[in-house]
């Protein structure tokens, strides 16, 4: 039978976000292993028919948390209107690949889930962070470990604190991708060709104080002939560089500034203080790197965030911070490709929405 309408959509007139708790959530038990690689429809369905996921009670608060080495966050999954992304309370900070999103439709057409969350962040909130820590005691329900980061979820039914989180996640103006664009840009297409679906993506939902975001390299082929210091000289001569000096191997770009990696050797870039200091996006060193810097010295050269050739130079700008990231969003404006590694990220398959159509 197909679900009614979800309640809890987008009203124009509203002001802030809306969520809700999760339905028809599945959820890996507790020691079961984690999927390191995307899903394919015909793994989900083997996971699901071997009874590898375990229903979510309804209503329930979902707190999730990623933690490792110096860095743990905790937020909340829950279910987010379509329709908050048309009206721009669901704000992106990069363009997407139609192509991209086609290909995650297909796979929501032909499994009938969603295999991991969008992730999102909002301004720190104190009494969201103080439920979502009662809730997070005790043995989780799902503990797994996948590379560097240990994945928990612990499930609460408790009404009182379904509806602290839901006030809570209603009271803030807008919530912010921070990976999954082309997941969100996905579920709208899909709502679209399925309008009795509910309208909704599934989310994981966490405080901007508790992000991290590394720096993205970008890869370019070193011209045929040219040597590592006629590349290090024409990339001194840009305007947007005012010093080029030699730094030991790995030092990470302070701000307003480039590590390059070239020829085995490491050199770090002063970038000219931007003409415009207040502009949230033009401002930005990524920004920079993507439309200043790289243009005049490589042209249209195809950049890659993968050095697989020897003959590359690799340049690492120093990342935005999330209140940056947040700034550009809330302007409307868009970022460079790949200028925001937001790390850890979720995982996949750790939680399925089933999809109704």
């Amino acid at each position: 039978m197909t679900p009614a309408r979800p309640a809890a959509v987008s009203d124009p007139a509203r002001p802030g976000v809306t969520a809700r708790p999760p339905r028809a959530l599945l959820i890996r038990p507790r020691h079961a292993a984690a999927e390191r690689h995307p899903l394919s429809p015909a793994r989900v369905r083997d996971l699901l028919a071997a009874g590898a996921y375990e229903p979510v009670p309804e209503p329930a608060v979902v707190v999730y948390r990623l933690e490792g080495e110096g860095f743990r966050q905790t937020g909340v999954v829950v279910e987010v209107p379509v329709d908050d992304y048309r009206q721009g309370r669901i704000r992106r900070h990069e363009a997407t690949q139609p192509e991209r999103e086609e290909e995650i439709q297909r796979f929501a057409e032909t499994a009938g889930i969603e295999p991991m969350p969008v992730m999102l962040t909002h301004p720190a909130r104190p009494r969201l962070r103080a439920v979502l820590e009662e809730v997070a005691t005790g043995e989780p329900a799902v503990r797994l470990s996948a590379d560097d980061t240990v994945h928990s979820a612990w499930i609460s039914a408790d009404p009182q604190r379904v509806r602290a989180v839901l006030d809570e996640i209603a009271a803030l103006p807008a919530l912010y991708i921070t990976d999954g664009h082309h997941r969100m840009a996905a579920a709208e297409r899909y709502a679209a060709r399925h309008p009795s679906s509910g309208d909704v993506a599934l989310a994981a939902v966490f405080p901007s104080d508790e992000m991290r975001i590394l720096g993205y390299h970008r890869c370019l082929p070193v011209p045929d002939g040219t040597s590592a210091a006629e590349l290090l000289a024409r990339i001194a001569a840009q305007p947007v560089v005012t010093d080029v000096r030699e730094c030991p191997p790995g030092t990470p770009p302070a701000p307003g500034s480039v590590s390059v990696r070239i020829d085995g050797r490491w050199f770090l870039l002063r970038l000219r203080a931007p003409a415009d200091p207040d502009h949230v996006r033009d401002s930005l060193d990524v920004v920079v790197l993507n439309e200043e810097l790289i243009p005049g010295v490589f042209g249209s050269a195809e950049i890659t965030c993968t050095c697989t050739r020897q003959e590359t130079i690799s340049l690492l700008p120093h990342p935005p911070g999330v209140a940056e990231v947040m700034a550009v969003s809330d302007a409307g404006l868009l970022m460079p490709p790949k200028s925001t590694w937001f790390d850890p990220k979720a995982g996949v398959g750790l939680f399925v929405r089933e999809l109704h159509r």
